[in-house]
């Protein structure tokens, strides 16, 4: 064996001696307490907490002096972008597998009037979808009881 590969074949061999915890045990079970925080993070969070007020006055100041990063940190905090709207569509409803052809053609329909826009259609179309896998599932098990039935009755 050359130098270099019995290098790496005792390598392997200290590498697995050297793991002595379990695969997903930890070496310590009863550590740091869920949900507790570092304590330079508190003392840096309890700074800020005592300078709040003042720091937001002078960020305003700042702001109506033309500032254009102090006056978007404003807008930020005043104005945060709205992430998801809710919205009112009236929609069939499905109880059946073949409820749902007539469900997505209303909604293409209303995307197509601009009652939705295109990504409100396409979030609505995923809900759809995952219901309509709800439905095959719930409409196999009655098949299979129903056969499981049938095979005992014969």
């Amino acid at each position: 064996m050359k130098k270099k590969e019995m290098t790496t074949a005792n390598t392997a061999k200290n590498t697995a001696k050297t793991n002595r915890w379990e695969k997903g045990k930890s070496g310590n079970p009863s550590g740091r307490p869920a949900g507790s925080r570092n304590k330079a993070s508190l003392a840096t969070e309890n700074m800020f907490l005592d300078e709040a007020d003042r720091l937001s006055r002078k960020c305003i100041k700042l702001a109506m002096k033309g500032n254009i990063q102090a006056l978007k940190l404003c807008i930020e905090r005043i104005c945060p972008v709205r992430r998801d709207t809710p919205i009112r569509v009236q929609l069939p409803r499905v109880k059946t597998i073949e409820d749902s052809v007539k469900l997505t053609t209303d909604l293409l329909d209303k995307v197509a009037a601009g009652e939705l826009t295109p990504s409100q259609g396409e979030l609505l179309s995923r809900m759809i979808e995952k219901h309509i896998k709800v439905l095959q599932l719930n409409d196999l098990e009655a098949r299979l009881q129903q056969l499981e039935e049938r095979l005992e009755n014969s």
